[in-house]
């Protein structure tokens, strides 16, 4: 617990350290090479190219303080993948699946939430995950929802594997959501994740972060379906 006199500002964890763990923790990424099979070698390589092209490009664009943000919040990402779907923060229903570099980098999105229904059915949510010292309403969060509900196709995952259903492959027209978390926040989460125990995963089982992103997630619905009806 947070002492009385340490803010959430003050709060600070090993960010060399957190990068560490988020690149290695379970679960992974999805691996593009293991579609072979499916797109062909020639066409996986040439998105793996593709990806790294992007990278580099990003990369190269960034600034001393974008590059920080970018860290933290890949730090962000593997800390809700595995918090998120070990402490049910989207539902007992919900599995958290990490996207590729390639839908990464190419169709912006981080991680696909996959909600089972019943025995033969799923859902399935883009999250693009964001770190930002702003408050932002959902209207500025929804840029890329907004573009892609004005010309009529939402995001699209081309490697994905179902945790639930005997299926991968590409996923079309998936409702995207942009969750955005201060830097101190992720700070007090990250820090609370890295000094966890073996086997003390649900440490963050009641954290107030699960209650922010779902505020998120309701908010965005509620500016963006009458914004879609609007426009089909």
């Amino acid at each position: 617990m947070r002492s009385p006199e340490q803010t959430p500002a003050q709060i600070t964890f090993n960010l060399e350290e957190g990068l560490r763990l988020a690149r290695t923790a379970e679960p992974r990424k999805i691996d593009p090479e293991s579609f072979a099979d499916l797109y062909g070698p020639a066409i996986v390589q040439t998105d793996l190219e593709e990806a790294a092209k992007l990278k580099a490009i990003f990369r190269q664009r960034e600034g001393a303080d974008r590059k920080t943000m970018h860290q933290y919040a890949e730090v962000f990402e593997a800390v809700l993948a595995y918090q998120g779907e070990m402490n049910d923060w989207f539902g007992e229903n919900a599995h958290l699946i990490r996207a590729s570099e390639y839908d990464d980098f190419k169709n912006g999105v981080d991680i696909i939430a996959e909600i089972k229904l019943g025995d033969d059915g799923a859902e399935h949510l883009a999250l693009a995950l964001d770190i930002s010292f702003q408050k932002e309403g959902a209207w500025e969060k929804g840029g890329r929802l907004r573009q892609e509900i004005e010309r009529g196709a939402l995001a699209k995952i081309k490697y994905f594997v179902s945790k639930h259903l005997p299926f991968r492959g590409e996923l079309r027209d998936l409702p995207r959501f942009a969750i955005l978390a201060k830097k101190d926040t992720l700070a007090e989460v990250a820090k609370l994740w890295l000094e966890t125990p073996s086997g003390s995963a649900k440490i963050l089982e009641n954290h107030p972060l699960q209650f922010q992103i779902l505020e998120q997630l309701q908010e965005q619905c509620l500016a963006f379906i009458p914004y879609a009806r609007l426009h089909h």
